[in-house]
């Protein structure tokens, strides 16, 4: 049971490494590569991986640039390997930034 008074947890399968690597032109584009403590936690870190990607691509009605970060990632699991891919064009990271508010008008 979750002790921090909320319903139950599930413990999150560990990985015992991890490598990221990228490149930042023409696009972001990035590779994380964890080793898990075998072929059953891959599969569980993979799986929840596709379970926030399922979730981001659900939220797109709402808002559209989610559909486009959502169709950019790949994950992949063999072996106690499990990998995710991204491809993210810049123009949707500026669309995700959450954007600066207007100062209030100042009251007297």
């Amino acid at each position: 049971k979750n002790m921090s008074g909320g319903g139950m947890s599930m413990p999150l399968p560990q990985l015992e490494t991890l490598v990221v690597t990228g490149d930042f032109a023409p696009e972001l584009s990035l590779r994380l590569t964890g080793h898990a403590m075998d072929a059953t936690a891959a599969k569980q870190i993979a799986d929840m991986a596709r379970g926030f990607i399922a979730m981001a691509t659900m939220q797109a009605a709402q808002k559209p640039e989610l559909q486009a970060l959502a169709s950019g990632l790949a994950v992949t699991s063999e072996g106690p390997t499990v990998s995710l891919k991204a491809r993210i064009p810049y123009d949707v990271l500026d669309k995700l930034m959450p954007q600066p508010r207007a100062p209030a008008p100042a009251t007297r």
